[in-house]
């Protein structure tokens, strides 16, 4: 439910604390939900969503980062550019491209197999 909840609404509230409340859980469970499952913290599982999003309209429409910034409630387009260069490594307009999205998910792919080794080196609740 929680990535379908960050795809659906992408311009609702993604804090932690927003996201456990619309998922009718604590924020505790939510991150415990998530390190359960080798899941990256609830934030970072956020800013991957709304990252994918983005490459999504970048690729599709070769839309302007201030647009796609404005259609996704970022603060501002700074916020998302330092977004794509924290979790990917790259300025946006890189994903302008047809393999843009295959790109991201593949980036996105790394940090999931990343996560749960993470949680398999150290499992939550012992």
């Amino acid at each position: 439910g929680f990535v379908e909840f960050c795809l659906f609404y992408p311009t609702h509230d993604h804090s932690v604390e927003a996201l456990a409340n619309a998922l009718g859980v604590n924020r505790k469970t939510l991150l415990n939900q998530c390190a359960r499952a080798g899941l990256p913290v609830p934030s970072a599982l956020t800013a991957w969503c709304r990252l994918l999003l983005s490459v999504h309209l970048l690729a599709s429409t070769g839309g302007k980062v201030e647009r796609i910034t404005l259609a996704l409630n970022f603060p501002s387009s700074s916020a998302l550019r330092n977004m794509f260069r924290r979790y990917l490594g790259r300025r946006p307009g890189e994903f302008r491209t047809a393999d843009g999205l295959d790109q991201a998910f593949a980036a996105f792919a790394a940090a999931l197999k990343e996560s749960a080794a993470r949680e398999i080196e150290s499992p939550t609740g012992g």
